[in-house]
């Protein structure tokens, strides 16, 4: 069964709201980290899940882990706007994948992060959102 675009961002923006309720969601993707997301997504889907939620708020950036059927799992980090900003670099538009590279927090290497094409409008703005002054 085909899980609807809308349903998981619904889904995700729930999972947000509990964190904050006062913070509305601004733009929610899923991330694929990796070098090459066809052998993330095609080759691997099955045996490894390592896939991310990114949430951008009015205050912060939530990033969830995946849970099965494509839930959002427990929050992995929680970062400023400001932080986040500062830790994202080398955005790249791809016919069928974009691209940026994401420094979480504990890593000394920043992680490729992958989002597929149809994920590019929310992935837009989010790079947006990142750029706005920051509300109080």
């Amino acid at each position: 069964m085909t899980l609807r675009k809308a349903t998981m961002v619904k889904r995700v923006e729930e999972a947000v709201r509990l964190i904050d309720p006062a913070d509305p969601p601004i733009a929610t993707f899923g991330v694929f980290p990796g070098r090459s997301p066809w052998v993330t997504c095609i080759l691997l889907d099955g045996v490894v899940r390592d896939s991310y939620f990114v949430t951008v708020t009015a205050r912060a950036v939530h990033v969830h882990d995946v849970a099965p059927r494509y839930r959002p799992g427990g929050l992995v980090h929680s970062l400023s706007r400001d932080d986040a900003a500062q830790r994202i670099a080398g955005l790249r538009h791809r016919l069928l994948w974009s691209s940026f590279h994401f420094l979480l927090p504990g890593d000394t290497v920043p992680t490729p992060m992958n989002v597929r094409r149809v994920r590019r409008p929310e992935l837009e703005r989010f790079t947006a959102a990142l750029a706005e002054p920051r509300q109080p």
